[in-house]
Formats: structure tokens, sequence, C-alpha cells
């Protein structure tokens, strides 16, 4: 199974970042002769359809701030869940129902799976290069703690 880990995320904007940095840690353990492919990006919407397409699964990392879990949390958000939302728990996920849909109908090769995961950040707007120290406290477990939802062992990781 052809799999894309896609971060998105802004590394201006504080802990909005998290996926990025993420991502690129897991480009470090991750093989694609494996099934893995990894990207990041700073996208949103119907912008992102080009770098889904082709993919059998899709991961979409991102930071979100809802306020109910600790900052670092790893949860996941049901595609399904984000198509009656006002708006979205986070910009990079608006649109992502449509632009499923759209594929569908437009009969371009999308995954037949997404997963979308939240990690729980303090701040995601204000600028700035570096996490909140929240976020740094716990950032050495966020990688772990997602290799461990997607079911992935990693010696390194435990």
């Amino acid at each position: 199974m052809k799999t894309l880990i896609l971060g998105l995320g802004n590394t201006l904007l504080k802990d909005d970042g998290v996926a990025i940095r993420v991502v690129q840690e897991l480009r470090n353990h991750l093989s694609t002769s494996n099934g893995f492919h990894i990207k990041e990006s700073s996208l949103y919407g119907l912008a992102l359809i080009d770098l889904i397409l082709g993919y059998d699964q899709v991961i979409i990392l991102d930071a979100i701030k809802t306020g109910k879990y600790p900052v670092g949390d790893v949860h996941e958000v049901e595609v399904e869940e984000l198509k009656g939302l006002p708006a979205a728990p986070c910009p990079h996920y608006t649109g992502l129902p449509s632009l499923l849909k759209l594929g569908q109908e437009l009969k371009l090769d999308t995954p037949s799976q997404i997963r979308v995961l939240g990690i729980e950040v303090a701040d995601p707007y204000s600028f700035g290069e570096e996490f909140t120290p929240e976020l740094k406290r716990v950032f050495h477990r966020i990688t772990s703690r997602i290799l461990k939802v997607l079911g992935i062992k990693n010696s390194l990781y435990g």
C-alpha cells in the first residue's frame, strides 16, 4: 500500500509548525521501501489535491487547538466530522470533505483512506518560529505517539 504522511502547518506561527517538524523527524525513520512517502505543506483545502493524488492512503498530521486535550496529545479527527462544522478546527482541514468528493467525481486517483491526526497545541496563531514552552516540554514524545497511533513499530521510539 502506497502511503503518504502529510504534515501541514506554518513554521512562522509558533505551535502551528509542529506537524512539519514531526514529519521531518519521521522522514529520518520511515522508508519509502516500506511504502511510506513523507511530504510537508502549508497549503489547505483544494490546493492539497495535487499532493494526495496517486496514494492509497493519506495520513494528515496537523496542529489543532481544541482545549479538550493536553498539549502534545495526538487524536484522530474523522473526515466525516469535518463536514458539518461551520469552521474546521484548523484551516488546513477546510474543504477536506469537498476535496475528496471532487476528486472522486472527477475520477482522479484519490486515496481510498484518509486519516487526520491532530496534535493538540497551545498557540497556533501567534507569530514566532519557536514552540510555546508547553509544546517544547512534550515535543520529544509526539513522534512516538504518532507511530503508536499508526501501528508502526520503530525500535528508536520503543
